[in-house]
């Protein structure tokens, strides 16, 4: 049993910090022309190309262009550009033989729609490709002239920046080689994983947030939102992009394929789960996957099949057999690559592990409680190793494991209201029979007084004594924590504490988070599947999770609590729902779409507001009570509290 008390109420500010990649086109950044908005790359050796071989990249959306003014995708000045002119796409590469030229066919963009935009140069020709298709092929030979300047995305640096584009502009990328038509074509709608030959820049635009347009290759080009690090007029929007970067979701059931100790002579296989978790029925979605162990693979190992295509919502079991016919007694290791073209796996080594004995024999044995001498059921007896070896006790503890192979084993016993109990290691011999049984102990801590609770006026102070007794009979293990006068004296602003969500929510986007009797309710969304709520404790562990009551793309985008019920934001409706996930309201919005939400205890209302919005205050039922004028231009509130 644990109980806290607290004395002082305290305000914290909780900084969470994440890095998740995005799955699918995530964010992107849009561009007005009229203010004259870019992202700037500062030139680095990798970005100064003096070869004869560079490709462009990028996904864009017009409004309307117009017919007599330039927009600028992406330059580097008199050395290489992607641009919209005249309502055509183009593009220049300053080469030893060729000033500035502007370079393409009749590539018309149109308004409001996605074009993938692509050029290359080989030394003799340069070529211009719209979705994947070659456009036009223009002669041009030299070698690309460097230049010590910055690279921009948005707009070219002459006449006081008058080159801008309009619109929205996602998936940049920049090689110094040249791509070939069927390489855009395959690729053009799928993320790349960054570690691509002859990639050296890649932004994605999924930060969403911030001033810097992060690179995701080695070269780390990251690029600076507007002029400098601090927001002003020059900063195109961070918005959710609808560009069709698609590609499947693969999830792979193993990290490793660790056999079992096998007996001489005899063989084992394991099954490998490759899944395909997209819900879209379009080609695009399909993931192409592929082994390869580069001629390497011993005689003791197979594995079928070695490549395929799995379709959304489709699953291939791939089974690894080891043949222990020809093995001495040992280890023996291997690994192969899995490779395919998901949009957030590309690469992943598989290591292979499998340990040869001779024979095998029995293990068997009964859990009871050292309390009681009483069966305990459920306890899950399994081998400490990294192979998948464990059973669980029936009704009257017995468990048994009938055929062990001859090894040394060390073995975990759990059970639930039990300490777990890690028992010395025990050997298996061959035809050997092992009967090893377990008395589990338990611990119970209780509290004298069971709660404190003194109101104080400041400058007052307390002395009390809390006394801790076990009443179990096992080892109670408790700690003390002094939480308040820490941070009495801390800096303001400073970081008391983070969590890598990264790590424990792995792909899901953060949309939310709110602090409840400390546990952490994050709202996170994946394209594809349904949305979350995810409880962490303080120590970033994943406690549950439940669904969000929408099928909205990117779910909560706000999350605050009154006391009573959770408070968030999706599809033009507040919800207000408890810790378990139980919807109690269900408001209508007086904005829509809402980035940001919190709640006021004072005035007993919900304030909600968007980027570009005036900020509304509104009572539980839904009613309008205040509006303040929305900050600034410059300004975009991203959260409130």
């Amino acid at each position: 049993m644990f109980h806290q008390f607290r004395i002082i109420l305290l305000f914290m500010l909780i900084i969470i910090a994440y890095s998740i990649p995005s799955v699918f086109a995530g964010d992107a950044l849009r561009f007005e022309r009229q203010q004259r908005e870019w992202v700037e790359i500062e030139t680095s050796e990798s970005l100064d190309l003096d070869g004869e071989a560079i490709t462009m990249e990028a996904w864009i959306n017009m409004p309307s262009p117009a017919q007599d003014l330039e927009y600028t995708i992406m330059n580097k000045e008199n050395s290489y550009e992607l641009h919209v002119r005249r309502g055509l796409f183009q593009v220049a590469i300053w080469t030893t033989n060729q000033n500035w030229a502007w370079l393409g066919g009749n590539n018309v963009i149109q308004a409001n729609r996605w074009y993938h935009v692509a050029a290359t140069y080989d030394g003799e020709n340069a070529r211009v490709y719209v979705d994947g298709d070659l456009r036009s092929t223009h002669a041009l030979r030299g070698r690309m002239v460097p230049r010590d300047t910055s690279l921009f995305i948005g707009t070219r640096p002459l006449s006081n920046f008058i080159h801008c584009f309009e619109g929205v502009i996602d998936e940049v990328r920049l090689w110094n080689i040249t791509r070939t038509e069927q390489e855009l074509s395959d690729n053009m709608n799928v993320m790349l994983a960054g570690n691509e030959e002859g990639l050296i820049g890649y932004w994605r635009f999924d930060e969403g947030e911030g001033q810097v347009a992060g690179d995701r290759t080695e070269f780390e080009n990251h690029g600076i939102i507007g002029t400098d690090e601090d927001e002003d007029d020059r900063d195109p929007e961070w918005i959710e992009s609808d560009a069709p970067i698609r590609g499947g979701v693969l999830e792979v059931s193993l990290d490793q394929i660790a056999f079992t100790p096998l007996p001489g002579g005899e063989a084992e296989s394991l099954e490998l789960l490759l899944s395909n978790v997209s819900e879209q029925e379009d080609e695009v979605y399909q993931v192409e996957y592929s082994f390869e162990d580069d001629g390497r693979r011993p005689d003791w190992l197979t594995f079928e099949p070695e490549e395929g295509t799995i379709d959304p919502m489709n699953e291939v079991n791939v089974e690894f057999i080891v043949n222990a016919e020809n093995l001495d007694l040992g280890e023996y290791e291997h690994s192969v690559t899995l490779f395919a073209n998901a949009s957030n796996l590309r690469e992943l080594e598989l290591p292979i592990t499998v340990t040869v004995v001779a024979g095998a024999g029995r293990l068997h044995g009964r859990v009871v409680s050292a309390a009681n001498d009483q069966p305990v059921a459920g306890s899950l007896v399994r081998v400490v190793a990294d192979f998948d070896l464990s059973t669980e006790t029936d009704d009257e503890g017995n468990y048994d494991f009938e055929i062990m192979p001859a090894y040394n084993y060390h073995l975990l016993v759990t059970a639930e209201d039990f300490l777990p109990l890690e028992a010395e290691e025990v050997q298996i011999q061959n035809e050997g029979d092992v009967e090893l049984n377990f008395e589990l102990l338990h611990a119970e801590g209780v509290f004298d007084p069971e709660l404190i609770q003194i109101e104080m006026e400041a400058d007052d102070s307390l002395t009390t004594q809390l006394s801790l007794r076990n009443a179990g009979n096992g080892p109670l293990t408790w700690h003390a924590e002094r939480v308040f006068p820490e941070l009495v004296d801390a800096e303001p602003w400073e970081m008391r504490w983070s969590i890598q969500i990264a790590e424990v929510l792995e792909n899901n986007r953060i949309g939310a988070v709110a602090f409840v009797d400390e546990l952490l309710y994050v709202a996170g969304s994946i394209r594809g599947a349904e949305n979350q709520i995810y409880v962490l404790n303080r120590e970033g562990e994943l406690l549950s999770q439940f669904n969000q009551f929408t099928d909205s793309n990117y779910g909560f985008r706000g999350l605050t609590w009154d006391g009573e019920l959770l408070w968030g934001y999706d599809d033009g409706s507040i919800y207000g729902f408890t810790t378990d996930g139980e919807v109690v309201s269900q408001i209508e919005s007086p904005l829509d779409p809402v980035r940001s939400i919190t709640w006021d205890p004072v005035r007993q209302l919900l304030w909600v507001a968007y980027l570009t919005s005036d900020i509304f205050g509104i009572t539980r039922e839904g009613e309008v009570e205040v509006v303040i004028d929305r900050p600034p231009a410059n300004l975009r509130p991203y959260g409130m509290a």
